[in-house]
């Protein structure tokens, strides 16, 4: 099989046309209708629904301060790299189906999807991981956010995670380009229908590396990271004492979300990365007809999931929490009727545990084409019976040791939990009635 490419290359150079040859070298021009058509249908709907989705998450986190939080702030950041996904990646890709090359848009913009591409993607898996750093911090060093003022750590892990996913993807912006193929082989003379944008496609010495280094650093290693600290989030809930029945109920949710956490990661990365590196190893003369089916069914599930996973989160919301719910159609109403905006009393944040995944570029018959990330963020909102009631748990001790050593006659300091330092809830220490205390410093007057 390996030298069935070379002598159909062979036979071809000898009598075939250009087109002929176009299609050995880099697939069909265009993909068969029984196939683009469903993928459109698809495509439109989850950008139209996309779009909406992630504008009205960022709507409801900047018009109404009960929803600025640290984990509403790391939403936000996700809800702007899923509308710069969908607005700048999926028309173009959609296009791709229809007709896969000549790449007509020029040099700068090839050069500029590529760094879209990449920095979105990077950036969404470097929050997902800050995220679940933030809740092990919450879980495992609670007394740490109170020396940390939360929103401003957030606002400085943001923008420190867009500026590395920008430096990280500029080597991709700087190698991909708009590739030609020469027809006869080795001739020199390119045949300009054949443009393509992607990494070299004559060498891996560029393209092996720098996808090799993608796959470690945003695949890998946040894997192995996301995982230990939610193995480590959830023996620390289980270890906790629960007021008994009822406490193990509780948190039985929350052990099912962190392992899909994990779950999900990893099936939604896996098969992106699993294509990338498909493209680099084989060889031109190693593309079996097996080889090619698999790198095919790849690209168009590792697409369908990616794009999917930027309109997801939104619906996960409103199927999920009657609080988002109600937020989501306060900010819809707002932008389409002058209606009264709900109070902020009437819902908060919950806790929410985010997955994400990253970028690509893809090797389509034999050929590295446009740069497509790939991944899925699914938002788990649960309420206060679940992750705050289990972190709540978990607290218990430090809040009891936290009393101890408080001095005589003096007001025992209130100790966030891990929803407190997302949603500024209060956990109560003691009962007091209002005539006989005044508020406490750390207490918030609404």
């Amino acid at each position: 099989m390996e030298n069935v490419a070379v002598a159909a290359v062979s036979s071809l150079e000898d009598n075939a046309t250009i087109r002929e040859y176009l299609e050995l070298r880099l697939g069909p021009q265009h993909i068969l209708l029984p196939i683009v058509i469903p993928l459109t249908v698809l495509y439109v709907v989850v950008f139209v629904s996309g779009v909406v989705g992630n504008v009205t998450v960022c709507l409801v986190i900047a018009r109404n301060s009960h929803f600025q939080t640290p984990t509403n702030y790391y939403l936000f950041s996700l809800a702007i790299s899923d509308l710069l996904i969908l607005v700048f990646g999926l028309p173009n890709d959609l296009k791709l189906y229809w007709q896969q090359y000549p790449w007509r848009l020029g040099e700068a913009l090839c050069r500029f999807r590529a760094l879209v591409a990449e920095a979105t993607s990077y950036a969404s898996v470097l929050t997902i991981v800050a995220f679940t750093a933030e809740r092990y911090v919450a879980i495992y060093h609670p007394l740490f956010l109170q020396t940390t003022s939360s929103l401003t750590r957030a606002v400085r892990i943001i923008a420190i995670i867009w500026v590395v996913s920008l430096v990280s993807a500029i080597p991709f912006a700087i190698y991909t380009r708009v590739n030609f193929v020469d027809f006869p082989v080795g001739s020199g003379r390119v045949v300009p229908e054949s443009a393509f944008c992607a990494l070299p496609m004559d060498t891996t010495a560029v393209s092996l590396p720098l996808l090799q280094c993608s796959t470690f650093a945003f695949f890998c290693l946040p894997m192995t990271v996301i995982a230990v600290l939610y193995l480590k989030i959830g023996m620390r809930l289980r270890s906790q004492p629960g007021p008994g029945q009822q406490g193990r109920h509780q948190r039985r949710p929350v052990h099912r979300m962190l392992v899909a956490v994990v779950i999900a990661f990893f099936v939604c990365w896996a098969p992106f990365h699993t294509q990338r590196l498909l493209v680099v190893y084989v060889s031109p003369t190693q593309w079996t007809t097996g080889l090619r089916t698999l790198n095919e069914v790849l690209y168009y599930t590792a697409g369908c999931l990616y794009y999917f996973s930027a309109t997801i989160n939104p619906i996960l919301y409103s199927l999920m929490s009657v609080k988002y719910r109600e937020a989501f159609r306060d900010a819809l109403c707002t932008l389409s009727k002058n209606k009264q905006r709900l109070s902020a009393g009437d819902f908060d944040a919950g806790a929410t545990v985010v997955i994400v995944g990253a970028g690509h570029s893809i090797l389509d018959n034999t050929r590295l084409s446009t740069l497509k990330p790939y991944s899925i963020v699914q938002r788990v909102d649960t309420d206060e019976a679940n992750v705050d009631t289990a972190a709540d748990i978990a607290m218990r001790a430090l809040i009891i040791q936290t009393v101890l050593r408080v001095r005589p006659n003096q007001e025992p300091p209130l100790t966030p939990s891990m929803s407190e330092a997302d949603d500024k809830e209060k956990i109560p220490v003691k009962e007091i009635s209002s005539s006989d205390k005044s508020p406490l410093p750390s207490e918030t007057v609404v």
